[in-house]
């Protein structure tokens, strides 16, 4: 602001069009500027208020959220839809001409970032046994119609298999319970064509009436899924969901015969096949619910369709697979058994891990991760993540609910510092919500929010009315993991040190930061949200009002409306200018803080076969081997390219749904 100021004093002093003023000032003996001609003051104020209206104009269209600073409380402050629409104009010009081709390889760039070329330790030879030991966290459901995390979600989905799964790596999805698909020409109806003779692990047939009672009950109002949207895509879904109508008929799904599905939808969705692969598409054994209830995910009454069957869940403890024998592709799934430990203590899994109690490790201590990375330990990986780390906000509740605090508080964070100082492990700092995946895939380009900018954030929290951060006080609330605490405790102190303000922040377990966040007691939450799919929809639904994990109570009905658009629009260029103007229009309302884009650090033994880099974290168990023949586990392992800039993470295990 200072310099544009004396920009203008200069531009009085050589501007054009007034008599005498070319060549109007000379110097006196004594060195002193004198001016030849004194403008006239009417004139003055005329020269002074168009170059200011020019500087603020110059300043705008630099501005990365350049409509009107957000004054009111509350929703009344949130963009409006004459804003989104501003929004979409300046858009125009940061969106590619041309996006790729939607044939290309969608997700070939999120791959392995690292991966070091030193000897790994020896923890001795592979096992005896296919037994194939990992570490989750702890799980708050198992039924495919409730999980709303990925704990669950990772657990879960080696157990019930959708119309459609994921195979390893990064390629589109492959056929799971269907063996082949038809959709129509208007992209509206798809007809799944399922294999012969598929049948639940208790013997009884699996048909496509097991979907449409799935489907349907992950909708219904009383099971109250956490998940339901990702089945609004189905025509009716949500209105049944939303209890406007109550015949389940409505809901455009239904079984032709025993092997034959058919949906449809509300509208085009070209991710619809992504969405399959979804534990909420996963078929539900209707008779074992029926019989049991609640109970029916106890290991003995469970009942599943996929490759694996549970014996044993003992919570904070461990869960036990083996092999389901009526699995359709049983023949070729090598493992027999697998052991689940469940654990929220990265120390903890690292001596899991060496102590030969897991064949993988992660989330793991970011106080090691620099040391390892910079001895190039081989048995070290670094993957990508289609994931943002970030804290949520309520936007109900004070002090959130004022618009230009939540701003200077994002601006009061150096996130870079963060990530090259604190967590160490190539993640990307994040001004934005949607990771950087997109420009490969569909040719989007983020827009670029606003910077570390302490003295920024100083100004605008003292237009909010607390200067020097004098009777600002809020709680922050994360859950156990020591990247977690680092992360809060260095946000703690960004805030003291930029705004003068020192939040209190408090450690909770998983399940109790859910229940916290979930009904909206809170004032700041750390949370993150993954990909349940290759498209940008899946991020920004979550600010959805009718979203159940729109934590930071985000009610505007501009953005739902700008949602309805882009789900409706065909033009990918068009659509990708209107989602720039969706993640302009948060970041100007900053429902949540953005801190990262993820990747993840783990440990994996040698010997481990099939176990690949997947843009969400899925890894599926019957594509895993114990390879007998790879000799010691301290045996090395090539190198692999970067993939992504390194910027830096700690192995912070940030998954879906305010992820661990």
């Amino acid at each position: 602001m200072e310099r544009r100021r004396i920009a203008l004093g200069l531009a009085l002093l050589v501007a054009p069009g007034l008599t005498g003023l070319a060549g109007c000032f000379e110097r006196t003996d004594d060195g002193k500027v004198v001016p030849l001609v004194v403008v006239p003051e009417a004139e003055r104020g005329k020269l002074l208020a168009s170059l200011e209206q020019a500087a603020t104009a110059e300043e705008a269209e630099a501005d990365p959220l350049a409509v009107p600073e957000p004054t009111e409380l509350g929703a009344a402050g949130f963009t409006t839809a004459e804003q989104f629409d501003k929004f979409a104009e300046q858009c125009e010009a940061l969106q590619p001409t041309e996006p790729p081709d939607a044939s290309s390889e969608r997700t070939a760039s999120y791959g392995k970032v690292w991966q070091g070329t030193a000897a790994a330790p020896d923890f001795g030879p592979p096992p005896a046994d296919d037994v194939f030991v990992w570490i989750e966290g702890e799980p708050e459901y198992m039924d495919p119609n409730l999980i709303g995390e990925s704990a669950g979600n990772a657990i879960a989905s080696q157990m019930f298999e959708g119309l459609l799964t994921i195979p390893p790596g990064n390629a589109p999805p492959v056929p799971g319970m269907a063996e082949r698909w038809d959709v129509s020409d208007d992209g509206l109806t798809y007809t799944f064509h399922l294999r012969e003779g598929l049948v639940w692990s208790d013997g009884k047939p699996l048909t496509a009436h097991d979907f449409v009672y799935s489907w349907r009950r992950g909708l219904h109002p009383e099971t109250a899924s956490k998940t339901a949207q990702q089945l609004w895509y189905i025509k009716g879904g949500k209105a049944f969901n939303e209890g406007r109508t109550t015949d389940p008929e409505t809901v455009a799904v239904k079984a032709l015969d025993d092997r034959t599905l058919e949906v449809t939808l509300e509208r085009p969705t070209p991710y619809f096949l992504d969405l399959a692969t979804y534990i909420a598409y996963a078929p539900v054994p209707r008779h074992a619910i029926e019989a049991h209830g609640k109970q029916w995910v106890r290991p003995e009454n469970m009942v599943v369709n996929g490759p694996f069957k549970m014996t044993v869940w003992l919570p904070r403890d461990r869960v036990e697979l083996v092999k389901n024998p009526r699995y359709w592709d049983a023949d070729n799934v090598a493992l027999q058994k697998s052991l689940i430990r469940l654990s929220d203590d990265e120390e903890k899994n690292v001596r899991f891990y060496e102590a030969g109690q897991a064949h993988v490790a992660r989330p793991l201590p970011s106080s090691k991760l620099e040391r390892w990375i910079t001895a190039g330990r081989g048995d070290l990986h670094v993957d990508a993540q289609m994931c943002t780390y970030y804290y949520v906000l309520r936007t109900d509740r004070p002090p959130f609910d004022n618009p230009q605090v939540r701003r200077a508080v994002n601006q009061a964070i150096d996130k870079p510092g963060m990530t090259s100082h604190l967590l160490k492990s190539f993640q990307i700092p994040a001004t934005s919500l949607l990771p950087p995946m997109y420009e490969g895939t569909l040719g989007y380009v983020s827009p670029k929010g606003e910077e570390f900018d302490p003295m920024g954030a100083r100004q605008r929290l003292a237009a909010a009315g607390y200067p020097r951060g004098v009777g600002l006080s809020f709680d922050i609330i994360y859950n156990t993991y020591e990247s977690h605490r680092l992360i809060a405790e260095f946000m703690q102190r960004n805030l003291k040190e930029n705004l003068g303000t020192e939040p209190a922040i408090n450690n909770m377990e998983w399940k109790s930061l859910l229940k916290q966040t979930q009904s909206g007691d809170f004032q700041a939450a750390r949370t993150s949200w993954c990909a349940d799919y290759p498209d940008p929809m899946t991020f920004l639904d979550v600010f959805h009002s009718g979203s159940d994990n729109n934590y930071p109570a985000y009610k505007n009905p501009a953005y739902d409306a700008l949602l309805d658009r882009i789900q409706n629009e065909r033009d990918t260029r068009k659509r990708n200018v209107l989602i720039c103007a969706a993640e302009k229009g948060l970041a100007r309302d900053m429902p949540v803080v953005p801190l990262y884009y993820y990747t993840r650090s783990y440990l994996l033994r040698p010997f481990v076969q099939g176990y690949e880099p997947q843009y969400q974290d899925h890894h599926l168990l019957k594509y895993v081997r114990i390879d007998r023949t790879a000799g010691r586990s301290g045996d090395a392992q090539p190198a692999q390219a970067p993939a992504v800039a390194p910027a830096s993470d700690g192995g912070a295990d940030g998954q879906k749904k305010g992820a661990r």
